[in-house]
């Protein structure tokens, strides 16, 4: 006979540990606390949003005292807020920040776990993207846009020559000639060559 279970998983995340290297990450949650050694700190969880390992989790601890403030200082300068002297963070604005993290794997108790090496502004990636896009819109803005027509009405007749008189060709039942670009009208080789004035 088979034992069953109940068991709640609402609630309960899938662990997927991110790759190393640079990867944006949003930070989804925080958490006050004190560290073991009796120092405030706080406890950040950021997901990765884009890439082979969106959704992954990556934990940070930012311990707030004067040797560890760095970690917390590079996280707000990477999200654009200027970290100098004395300030009054209000957390909950840092949650939804978006910014480029490094990540690079490190072994902890004997077991391989994301660790955030340094954070960077998101602009100094996306910089280079955009500059690319914004020359691929330009090329296409160029090709897209026609060049002026030269001739928006009926080409010149050319000047007959006063010298010589010909007798003018039979008529013929003919459809007019509409001439959309002038460089595409291309003159009969009977015809004398004549120039625009």
């Amino acid at each position: 006979m088979s034992k069953i279970i109940k068991v709640d998983f609402t609630g309960v995340e899938s662990f997927q540990r991110c790759t190393e290297g640079e990867h944006v990450v949003k930070l989804v949650s925080y958490e006050e606390g004190t560290s073991q050694e009796g120092n405030d700190k706080i406890s950040v969880k950021f997901e990765v949003v884009k890439g082979e390992s969106a959704g992954a989790r990556v934990y940070e601890t930012f311990v707030l005292t004067e040797k560890a403030l760095f970690k917390l200082k590079g996280y707000l300068e990477a999200v654009g807020i200027k970290a100098d002297g004395k300030l009054k963070i209000d957390l909950d604005k840092l949650v939804g920040k978006v910014c480029i993290a490094n990540i690079a794997d490190d072994d902890y108790n004997g077991k391989i776990r994301s660790k955030i090496a340094f954070f960077k502004k998101l602009e100094a990636k996306a910089t280079e993207t955009d500059e690319d896009d914004e020359e691929e819109e330009e090329e296409e803005e160029e090709e897209v846009v026609a060049p002026p027509k030269k001739a928006t009405k009926p080409a010149p007749t050319p000047p007959a020559k006063k010298e010589e008189k010909k007798s003018p060709p039979p008529k013929k039942a003919t459809k007019p000639v509409v001439v959309d670009d002038y460089d595409d009208f291309e003159e009969d080789d009977d015809e004398e060559e004549w120039e625009e004035d």
